[in-house]
């Protein structure tokens, strides 16, 4: 009896060991998809191969700070209105502030094939983020329906391996569009919609559910649908906790998106007249009403199925 206690006593030391390694494992994993997406980040040899890339730095390299409150409201004239709506405007002020800052210490860092490459940098930091989001997420999703931590752990870091070895996340994370930073801040909204329906720190994941979609609209529009988890985790969180805990939840998360939104694509606002009209052009080309040479592909095909 005594040599059967010891025996489940180290099994069980050795369990904890693994399970106390496993948070180092997904930051290995993180730190290895890091370094997979940063190799090859030239391929193109600052020729900017990517038309959605380029677009994207020629709207960076226009931007400037305005040189009065009047200028910067008025969106005719003001030097920070992108004038461009079919993505968000946070990916391209982040490029431009990055970019001013080190312009500091690399005064050759804001031409356009240096900036690229800052932008490629970027992408690859936010796919990394995301390898870190998808572990924390499945761990978050297994812990009440495996039969210990260390299963969940398990799924975690599967799920996390699959992330960083997916060759399509792979290639977003060698171009600047909006993809890897779009997908970054949709694992964290979901994130945030999970613990709003299970944790007691109220206030501190509904600031994340709110900047976090409120990002994720300044880096595109179409990430809009996110609003249905939050409200999901929301009504959960209504069945087990009461309505008061529930509304002030909800009532502070669209605070916090709206203005998260409008600091981080003020022209949303100031200039909604183009911003709504570009907003419906994207729609129009989404459903096959506008006729471009790039979405020809998808004409007479099925739709979301193949698309």
């Amino acid at each position: 009896m005594p040599l059967s206690m010891e025996r489940e006593e180290v099994i069980e030391k050795f369990v904890k060991s693994i399970v106390r390694w496993r948070p180092f494992a997904l930051f290995a994993l993180a730190l290895l998809g890091l370094a997979l997406r940063l190799y090859g980040l030239n391929w193109d040899q600052g020729n900017s191969f990517h038309p959605d890339e380029r677009q994207i730095l020629f709207h960076v390299t226009a931007l400037s700070w305005p040189g009065s409150l009047a200028q910067f409201l008025d969106p005719a004239n003001s030097p920070l209105n992108p004038h461009f709506f079919a993505y968000g405007s946070f990916p391209l002020y982040l490029l431009a502030i990055i970019g001013n800052i080190l312009s500091h210490f690399f005064p050759d860092i804001t031409s356009l094939s240096n900036l690229t490459l800052v932008g490629r940098v970027l992408s690859a930091i936010f796919d990394c983020g995301t390898i870190l989001l998808t572990g924390w997420l499945a761990l978050a999703l297994a812990e009440d329906t495996t039969p210990g931590r260390r299963y969940a752990w398990t799924l975690a870091l599967l799920s996390a391996a699959l992330v960083t070895f997916t060759p399509l996340q792979l290639q977003l994370s060698h171009f600047y569009a909006v993809d890897t930073i779009l997908l970054f801040f949709t694992m964290l909204t979901l994130l945030a919609s999970v613990k709003l329906a299970r944790t007691d720190a109220l206030i501190r994941w509904s600031l994340v559910a709110g900047l976090a979609y409120g990002l994720a609209l300044a880096t595109k529009f179409s990430a809009a649908p996110l609003i249905i988890p939050i409200i999901v985790a929301l009504l959960l969180r209504w069945r087990k906790l009461g309505l008061v805990s529930s509304l002030a939840s909800f009532l502070l998360t669209i605070v916090i998106t709206t203005v998260t939104f409008l600091i981080a694509m003020p022209y949303a606002l100031l200039d909604r007249v183009n911003f709504v009209q570009q907003l419906s052009a994207q729609g129009d080309l989404a459903r096959g009403y506008l006729d471009l040479p790039y979405v020809r592909q998808f004409a007479g095909t099925i739709p979301y199925l193949y698309e």
